[in-house]
């Protein structure tokens, strides 16, 4: 373990000087205000999906994660492809929430994946190959719209929301109403992935044919 810079050390001495009222802020963050952010956009993402006829499941709240996608992405008992709620660490250093808002310790983000079904595209090895013949139109449509390629077929959408908004939105509820205009942001996300469903088909259907 590398020795701590000054910098570190002037933050830990600053944190155990304050430690009750650390430790107050963290119960009530990890009890009341985190748990209540995520119900709002649990329920923000269901209002969503429900109007359009989409299929999936909203309960981040309670699983820590949610999917859905349009019906006419579903085979059978499957979905060929589907969006997912995703982050872009895979250390889980910061909370969730630090992602979505953009104050995290590192450049992590915290948005939607869309992702094919390895059960219907896999292995591997043929996601790359789909990957590798993606048409440079539908590329330059899906950066238009603010998608990071990811690999393999995967694509990411961030997804931010204003903290001094959220403060205001506590301070005014003492919960984060699905309504309110600080998820703003995640609804124009939900319909840019809506406006991304064509995209993604051409995409596959470009691949079928060419595989």
């Amino acid at each position: 373990m590398s020795p701590l810079n000054s910098e570190e050390r002037q933050a830990g001495t600053l944190l155990l000087s304050q430690f009750k009222m650390f430790n107050e802020a963290v119960v009530v963050f990890e009890q009341q205000i985190d748990p209540a952010i995520w119900k709002g956009i649990d329920l923000c993402a269901a209002a969503f999906i429900k109007a359009r006829g989409w299929g999936g499941e909203t309960d981040y709240a309670e699983s820590g994660a949610f999917w859905f996608a349009p019906k006419t992405w579903r085979v059978d008992e499957e979905y060929k492809y589907f969006y997912e709620s995703f982050s872009t660490s895979s250390d889980e250093v910061d909370y969730e929430l630090a992602l979505l808002t953009g104050c995290g310790t590192r450049q992590e983000q915290f948005g939607f994946r869309f992702l094919p079904s390895k059960a219907i595209f896999g292995p591997d090895r043929r996601l790359k190959a789909i990957a590798s013949n993606i048409d440079q139109t539908a590329r330059i449509e899906l950066s238009k719209f603010k998608f990071q390629d990811l690999g393999k077929g995967a694509f990411f959408l961030p997804v931010t929301l204003d903290l001094a908004l959220m403060a205001e939105c506590w301070q005014e509820n003492g919960e984060f109403p699905a309504d309110h205009e600080l998820f703003a942001p995640l609804r124009s996300a939900l319909e840019t992935l809506e406006k991304a469903v064509p995209i993604f088909d051409a995409i596959f259907a470009a691949a079928n044919d060419n595989l």
